[in-house]
């Protein structure tokens, strides 16, 4: 579990056997053949998306996760059970990032859980080839054993992700649900995030795909704070876009246009894919307190201006289409609103949304 503090860049601104009719008494749901088959279903999180197509024997689930959450994880649960229980019986399928291994899982006889003897699933299917996870499996209705519970087109479940928020959904063809809270841009077309890690801290940004269409480069850089603008003096994380890496620059010479640095001067990024709301995430990492003539000490509880820039490569040279800057305050306090303000990730996975 990630047990770091969300760091967000402002701007100054989821028995017993029973028979089909029962469940459907049950749970008190209309006619499944109001339902149509065409289309897909889908619950939308902030950083994970379900999907489910049903037909008459059988549903097919589709699980898509965010880069960053592959990176912050080893595995995702979700976990389907009845909402007419008063103890929530839990059949769960969870992936384990590791293996890319769909396994079977419930808490159905227990108050704990524990892996299934038996495997149900069929036509799995695991891929992180775009640099997020997607996951596809099936499974057949009308069918329950001791370690899972029966699902029929039509019926209501409560649908819970990664031990974090909670759904109700309706196993149909036209259901849909976005909680996704979506961000102002603390920068231009972009979104950072500083998340502290120990001895690290992790950059989390995410663009809009026109940035990677219409530009070759996304410049985040730190400097000592500084009410008037200027390049100058600061350490540079230049995102190359078209080529998925990260070169590290400086401008610690006094120039207003930042040198690749002659050591140690590429990141390999820790995740770069599409997210759920449809934008490029990239994620990497830099050192705290640590510094060389190129490089600035990040410091926790430190006050740095922050620039961002973007534009094109032409040459060997950086043309500059668009930049600006901020000051901000990289610490677990802050003194107002243009600060970085500060939530924690376990607060915000631990809201139950029930619908």
């Amino acid at each position: 579990a990630l047990l770091s503090i969300l760091i967000s860049l402002t701007l100054a601104s989821a028995s017993t056997i029973m028979n089909e009719k029962s469940l459907l008494e049950g749970y008190g749901v209309q006619d499944v053949n109001d339902y149509q088959e065409s289309g897909w279903s889908e619950v939308v999180l902030q950083n994970e998306k379900l999907q489910w197509k049903v037909s008459n024997t059988a549903v097919t689930f589709n699980l898509t996760i965010d880069p960053f959450v592959l990176v912050t994880s080893s595995r995702y649960r979700i976990g389907f059970s009845n909402p007419c229980h008063s103890r929530p019986k839990n059949d769960y399928a969870e992936i384990l990032f590791d293996s890319m291994e769909l396994i079977q899982e419930n808490d159905i006889n227990s108050y704990y859980i524990e892996r299934n003897k038996y495997h149900s699933f069929y036509g799995v299917s695991n891929s992180t080839e775009n640099g997020n996870l997607w996951s596809s499996w099936s499974r057949d209705l009308n069918i329950i054993t001791d370690e899972t519970i029966r699902f029929l087109k039509g019926n209501k479940y409560l649908v819970s992700f990664n031990n974090g928020p909670q759904i109700e959904i309706i196993l149909s063809n036209n259901f849909s649900k976005n909680f996704e809270t979506q961000e102002d841009d603390n920068l231009e077309k972009a979104n950072l995030r500083l998340i502290p890690q120990g001895p690290t801290v992790m950059f989390y940004l995410e663009i809009d795909p026109s940035m990677i269409n219409d530009y070759d480069w996304y410049q985040i850089g730190l400097k000592s704070p500084s009410e008037d603008f200027s390049m100058s003096y600061a350490d540079y994380n230049t995102i190359m876009l078209k080529y998925q890496s990260i070169t590290l620059m400086n401008t610690f010479d006094g120039s207003e246009t930042p040198k690749k640095n002659t050591v140690n001067n590429t990141i390999k990024p820790s995740a770069w894919g599409p997210t759920v709301n449809g934008r490029m995430s990239m994620i990497w990492t830099r050192y705290c307190n640590q510094a060389n003539s190129q490089t600035i000490r990040i410091l926790q509880d430190y006050e740095y201006t922050l620039i961002y820039a973007y534009g094109k490569s032409s040459g060997g040279s950086m043309e500059y289409s668009g930049k600006g800057h901020k000051n901000i305050y990289l610490g677990y306090s802050f003194p107002d609103d243009t600060a970085l303000s500060i939530c924690s990730l376990l607060g915000l996975i631990a809201i139950q949304l029930l619908i």
